[in-house]
């Protein structure tokens, strides 16, 4: 058929609404055009930084936090007291000292079994890592205990140290 008249036809059967739709279609493709080419906007340069002050002030930060070797020893009672309070009971405890001379510091672990209900062992957990910011929970298992709803557990905890005497700190 004729093109010309086919567009004669739908002109007079659809009037002004003919007229809306393309006008709204073309304003569409407009708007889709305008969203993509921001989209492609140049990329942000990202603001120079000062690379080596901020590794110095991280350093200075896990400096401050380091447990002084005079203290090591009332840091480690303070959690064997604070896992007392809490009511749990302690098995036989292994003590441990690493020196990390690249890093100029020491780790002191503290390897204890525990057992007692795991809400206390939960709480006993929150308060000595919230209280003492040098102490990381190294190692971790927990089993049901034989009757009586209690758990097991088997933690090791990292006390990080300033470094020995003989070592140099900077």
């Amino acid at each position: 058929m004729n093109p010309r008249l086919d567009l004669e036809l739908l002109l007079r059967r659809h009037g002004w609404r003919l007229y809306a739709t393309a006008a709204l279609a073309a304003a569409l493709c407009v708007a889709a055009a305008g969203v993509g080419w921001s989209r492609v906007a140049p990329p942000a340069t990202v603001p120079a930084t000062d690379g080596n002050r901020q590794i110095e002030d991280r350093l200075r930060a896990f400096r401050n936090v380091l447990i002084p070797r005079q203290e090591l020893d009332a840091r480690q009672r303070g959690v064997l007291d604070e896992a007392t309070r809490h009511g749990l009971t302690l098995g036989r405890i292994d003590y441990s000292f690493e020196g990390n001379a690249a890093g100029r510091f020491g780790v002191a672990t503290l390897q204890m079994p525990v057992r007692g209900a795991y809400a206390d062992f939960r709480g006993f957990l929150a308060a000595v890592l919230a209280g003492q910011p040098a102490i990381a929970l190294d190692d971790l298992a927990i089993e049901r205990g034989n009757g009586q709803g209690g758990i097991e557990a088997r933690l090791r905890l990292a006390f990080h140290t300033e470094p020995q005497t003989g070592e140099v700190r900077p």
